[in-house]
């Protein structure tokens, strides 16, 4: 039986992840080795839409 991912369940996961504060989801982006980006400003929906996209729904 195949599992199936929902990207609400993602969102959720990342909303209790440690990086986030003030119940804004940061992400550390990486730009080349050795070299990250940290970002708080990526709006909840541009999230949601690249993890449909990811998940190909």
């Amino acid at each position: 039986m195949e599992k199936k991912i929902l990207p609400e369940k993602i969102i959720d996961l990342m909303r209790s992840d440690k990086k986030v504060t003030n119940e804004t989801i940061n992400l550390v982006l990486p730009r080349e080795i050795g070299r990250v980006e940290i970002r708080n400003d990526v709006n909840e929906n541009i999230i949601q839409d690249v993890v449909h996209e990811t998940l190909h729904l």
